[in-house]
């Protein structure tokens, strides 16, 4: 295997774990933002429901990962990688209760 073979083998990988660690966060995703919807349409406060939001979700998964990914090979890739496949997918909810 030459070196642009593995690298574009090592690339793949990254993805690969990348999209792993997305995949339970979109999962919670997708019940956040109906749950948060029907909060809004019940009347509750803005500051109650503030505290429901993809925006805090994001920050969690984000120090969740951080940490977990502290001795990997690429970590900042990672985390990158996997915030840029969360964030666009998570919010696909929020247009379709738009």
């Amino acid at each position: 295997m030459d070196i642009n073979q593995k690298e574009l083998s090592n690339r793949k990988g990254v993805l690969q774990q990348a999209l792993h660690l997305a995949k339970a966060p979109i999962i919670i995703s997708f019940f956040v933002t109906p749950i948060r919807f029907l909060l809004e349409l019940a009347g509750l406060p803005e500051y109650a429901i503030f505290l429901i939001g993809l925006l805090w979700l994001t920050l969690a998964f984000s120090v969740f990962w951080g940490i977990k990914l502290f001795n990997e090979k690429q970590p900042y890739l990672l985390l990158l990688i996997s915030l840029a496949i969360f964030s666009p997918i998570s919010r696909l909810t929020v247009v379709a209760a738009w």
